[in-house]
């Protein structure tokens, strides 16, 4: 389960901020705290500057939900996923976004991964 905190695009690249929920299986596991229900982490999607974006909202048309911490997220991320070798589709109740001519990078805290289209996505699980 991951939240979407924000998106933007920055020197061209299209960047979502996340707060995801990794499980036992992930390699960034670690025991939740005893006032979370979960091992929650911050990162960043990062598409590399993409040819095309269609479907992507103003933040100001999306419907958001305060957090009991204050902050503020856009909702789940339904799905992610390689339509063809670099066309990536993120959708969730933020929109439906299509990527065209992208490489991923999955950023989560201080770690960093990379997946192009044509391969096996990275779980964050």
């Amino acid at each position: 389960m991951s939240f979407v905190m924000d998106w933007r695009v920055e020197r061209g690249n299209l960047i979502f901020e996340i707060e995801a929920c990794l499980t036992s299986k992930h390699p960034y596991y670690s025991a939740p705290k005893a006032n979370e229900a979960g091992c929650w982490i911050q990162g960043k999607l990062e598409f590399e500057s993409p040819t095309d974006i269609k479907g992507l909202k103003d933040k100001e048309d999306v419907p958001s939900t305060i957090d009991p911490d204050g902050s503020q997220d856009f909702g789940e991320i339904e799905e992610l996923r390689a339509i063809t070798a670099e066309q990536w589709l993120i959708s969730g109740e933020f929109g439906e976004v299509l990527i065209s001519d992208s490489i991923l990078r999955i950023h989560l805290e201080n770690t960093t991964a990379e997946q192009g289209a044509a391969g096996n996505p990275l779980p964050v699980e």
